[in-house]
């Protein structure tokens, strides 16, 4: 039998050739390994570069991400901008926000730089922009730009409303309120009725009180005297205010009803207080007597009418989300039952029309 020599010399032979070639096979994968990292690498720095750049170029379409809504721009001196904008504007009207939280916040852009100032923020509560207020003014050579801003709460436990009136000084990047609280009233269609609230804030800045003070003045959303003759208390407009400061009262609420007092002031009119009441309250539930002529409006006053004497008269004023409707009838000669037929004890008053006491 032949020895297996030429066998193992071969596979000696062979050792080497094996090594090297598989040598190369992992100094290839380890290049290739290599290449692949680096390529990865330098990906990753690419795209950080990019959305950088992104970032930086595009400030402004990123600030109206999260619903934020433009509603004003307006280009300012050396190329800066000065925006308006809205969270939680309604789809209908971008003017009107009526979410849960509603936040009005100006803009300023100067190159890529962006600054944020939030003018007003409130929780369930309808606020509604003012689109003819937005106005830029120029005053002594300064811009200013000013806008007005409605708040009324959801739901019936607050009738009051609030006027925001808002300066801002695009120079500065500052703001500054003037706020005007009242309620909805007869002697204006639109507007509500009230007064100015005190704000130090402008006690130090004497310009731009003057300045929001004139600008207020102006707007359709507060009463203003028409003329001379209606700053007189006992002008037929100024009845409902009269008549409660006579009898100390303030019967305006949300929910419920004030109750008739046993005595009762009273002024005569001979303009006709009912017409003028028709006007925003609709028409009245009317009843009458051999000599007066008494008319309940819903969830409203009762006014009356004398026939022997021509004039009329407020009889109780009160006003009402829900809770004070009243039913009316004559149980004698000029005496009057007054039901609260919204309360479910249906609480009975009676009111002597002959024992009004006139001022």
């Amino acid at each position: 039998m032949k020895p297996f020599k030429t066998t193992s010399v071969k596979t000696t032979a062979l050792a080497p050739l094996l090594f090297e070639k598989m040598a190369v096979v992992l100094i290839s994968a380890l290049f290739l390994c290599s290449c692949g990292n680096t390529s990865n690498s330098n990906k990753n720095v690419q795209i950080g570069d990019t959305t950088n750049s992104r970032s930086q170029s595009n400030t402004i379409l990123r600030s109206l991400d999260d619903g934020l809504t433009l509603i004003y721009t307006v280009s300012l001196k050396g190329g800066d901008q000065f925006s308006i904008g809205a969270f939680h504007a309604s789809a209908h009207d971008k003017y009107f926000l009526d979410g849960d939280t509603n936040t009005v916040v100006a803009q300023f852009v100067s190159g890529k730089d962006l600054k944020t100032d939030t003018l007003l923020t409130n929780e369930f509560t309808y606020t509604e922009i003012d689109s003819s207020s937005l106005t830029n003014q120029k005053i002594n050579g300064k811009a200013f730009q000013l806008l007005t801003i409605k708040e009324s709460f959801k739901g019936q436990a607050i009738t009051s409303r609030t006027i925001n009136f808002i300066l801002i000084d695009p120079s500065t990047k500052k703001h500054y309120i003037l706020q005007y609280q009242g309620e909805p009233s007869l002697r204006c269609e639109v507007c509500i009725d009230g007064a100015f609230l005190e704000n130090e804030a402008l006690e130090s800045v004497p310009e731009i009180k003057t300045i929001l003070y004139a600008y207020a003045r102006k707007s359709k959303l507060i009463y203003r005297t028409e003329t001379a003759a209606e700053k007189n208390p006992r002008h037929m407009k100024n009845y409902e205010l009269k008549w409660d400061q006579d009898n100390k009262a303030d019967n305006h609420l949300a929910n419920g009803h004030s109750g008739i007092p046993d005595t009762i002031y009273s002024t005569y009119y001979k303009d006709d207080l009912m017409k003028f009441t028709e006007q925003k309250n609709g028409e009245p539930v009317t009843i009458e007597d051999n000599r007066f002529l008494v008319s309940s409006y819903f969830r409203g006053n009762l006014l009356g009418f004398d026939k022997q004497k021509k004039l009329f008269f407020p009889i109780f004023i009160e006003s009402c989300v829900t809770g004070c409707n009243k039913t009316i009838r004559f149980i004698s000669s000029g005496r009057l039952e007054v039901i609260y037929d919204e309360d479910s004890r249906k609480e009975v008053y009676t009111i002597d029309l002959n024992a009004i006491k006139f001022l």
